[in-house]
């Protein structure tokens, strides 16, 4: 069985990018004002692994799964957030301090699936 895999951007995929990396800016910035502190990220690294998660859902939305209204997006967005909490937790989760954080952060990536997927649904150009 080969892996086929085609990589092509359009002005949706660039969107959710945006968006996506807007949110975690946002999210992470520690509520801090502004031009004090970005948070604990790296904005190239930050942008290459959007690039990455945008290429993923959209080969998986356009091969595998169908994601076609804002349910399917919100419930999808649900099990890739538990898929993260099921792999990432057992490396992060010690007490219930990085319990709470840890939480937070399933929530971000909930929230970032989430928005790229209403994106490249609804945005029309």
């Amino acid at each position: 069985m080969a892996l086929n895999v085609q990589i092509s951007f359009n002005l949706k995929m660039v969107v959710a990018i945006m968006l996506g990396e807007l949110i975690s800016g946002l999210w992470y910035s520690g509520f801090q004002h502004w031009g004090r502190d970005l948070g604990d990220r790296y904005l190239i690294t930050a942008i290459v692994c959007d690039v990455g998660l945008v290429i993923v859902l959209q080969n998986l939305r356009g091969r595998f799964i169908s994601v076609n209204r804002w349910e399917e997006a919100v419930r999808f967005s649900v099990w890739m957030a538990l898929a993260v909490a099921a792999l990432e937790g057992p490396h992060v989760v010690y007490g219930i301090s990085t319990f709470s954080y840890f939480i937070l952060h399933v929530l971000h990536k909930f929230t970032m699936v989430c928005v790229m997927l209403l994106v490249m649904i609804y945005f029309k150009y």
